[in-house]
C-alpha cells in the first residue's frame, strides 16, 4: 500500500492518488459481500456506481494523466482492499483478543520490514542507499526530522486503523479515510501544484460525496440526497460539454471566417499584382 502510493505519486498528482484510491470502497464492498457476506443494497449499489463514474470524469480530465501513475493506483487498490478485509478477519480472531492495537501496529511494521528489504534489493536502491546515506541524510538534519515525522504519523495512522477495525466495517473505515481527504486535495492545490481544472473538480467533489454518501444510505435522507447528486452531477458536466462544445465550434467558425478573409485577401492581391504587370507589359509594348 506505502510503496505503491509513494511510486504513483512520481507521475500524476496528489488529487489524482485520492481521487482513485476512492474506487477502492467499491472493491472493498465486493470482497465485503462475498468474503465476510456483509448485505449492500441498491442505494449503496448507486453511490458505487457514483463514485465509478465520477472517478472516470476526473481521469479524462486529469492534467497529470500517466499511463505508469494509473498502473500504480491500480495496483494500490488491489492491495489496499485485500489488507482492509484480511485484517477485518483477523481483529477477530479468538487468538488476538488480547492483542491491542500497538501491538498490531507493531507486528504489522515488523514483518514489514522484511518486504523494505527484498524490495530495496529488487529496485537496486539498497546500494546507493548505503552508497550515499552519509551525504544525503547525515549532512542535512532537515531531511532526518521529516522522515523521523513521516514515521510518527505514519504509526498513529497503523494505530488507530486498528482500532476502528474493531468498531467498524471495512468500507466504512474506507469511507472515513476518503471523505477528509478534501482538505488535503485543496492544501495541495495550494501548496503544491494546481492540476485540477473546472471539471475534474466538479468529479473530485461528487466522487467524495458519493464516498460519504455511501456511510448514509441506512438513513432515511440517504435515497434523497442520492438522487439530488446525481441530478446535480449529470447536469454540471453535461453543462460543461454543451460550454465547451460550443466554443469549440465558435472557434473553428471564427477559424473559417479568419481563412475565408484570407484568401480573399490572398485572392485580391494576385489579381492586382497581375493586373498591375499587364498593365505595364501593354504600356511597354
Amino acid at each position: 500500500m506505502l510503496t505503491t502510493s509513494l511510486f504513483a505519486l512520481k507521475y500524476v498528482s496528489v488529487p489524482t492518488v485520492i481521487v482513485i484510491r476512492n474506487l477502492s470502497t467499491i472493491s472493498v464492498a465486493i470482497l465485503e459481500y462475498f468474503v465476510i457476506g456483509n448485505k449492500i443494497d441498491i442505494l449503496s449499489i448507486g453511490t458505487l456506481f457514483g463514485m465509478f463514474f465520477g472517478a472516470i470524469v476526473y481521469a479524462l480530465h486529469d492534467l497529470t494523466f500517466s499511463i505508469e501513475g494509473y498502473i500504480w493506483l491500480c495496483v494500490n487498490i488491489i492491495g489496499t482492499s485485500l489488507y482492509q478485509v484480511y485484517i477485518k478477519k483477523v481483529v477477530h480472531m479468538p487468538e488476538m483478543k488480547d492483542i491491542g492495537p500497538i501491538s498490531m501496529s507493531y507486528y504489522n511494521n515488523l514483518i514489514s520490514l522484511l518486504i523494505l528489504f527484498i524490495l530495496a534489493c529488487v529496485m537496486r536502491e539498497l546500494k546507493s542507499f548505503l552508497l550515499y546515506f552519509q551525504s544525503i541524510f547525515l549532512l542535512k538534519i532537515k531531511s532526518i526530522c521529516i522522515v523521523f515525522l513521516s514515521c510518527i504519523l505514519g504509526f498513529t495512522l497503523s494505530t488507530s486503523a486498528f482500532a476502528l477495525n474493531k468498531l467498524i466495517s471495512p468500507t466504512s473505515i474506507m469511507v472515513a479515510n476518503n471523505v477528509n481527504k478534501f482538505a488535503l486535495i485543496i492544501l495541495s492545490e495550494i501548496f503544491v501544484q494546481s492540476t485540477l481544472d473546472l471539471t475534474a473538480s466538479i468529479a473530485t467533489i461528487f466522487v467524495l460525496f458519493y464516498g460519504w454518501l455511501y456511510s448514509q444510505t441506512k438513513k432515511t435522507f440517504g435515497k434523497s440526497l442520492f438522487i439530488l447528486a446525481t441530478i446535480i452531477f449529470v447536469v454540471l458536466y453535461t453543462s460543461l460539454k454543451f460550454q465547451h462544445a460550443t466554443i469549440l465550434l465558435t472557434n473553428t467558425n471564427i477559424f473559417s471566417e479568419l481563412t475565408s478573409i484570407k484568401q480573399i485577401h490572398t485572392t485580391f492581391l494576385s489579381n492586382f499584382t497581375k493586373t498591375s504587370i499587364d498593365k505595364k507589359n501593354k504600356h511597354v509594348a
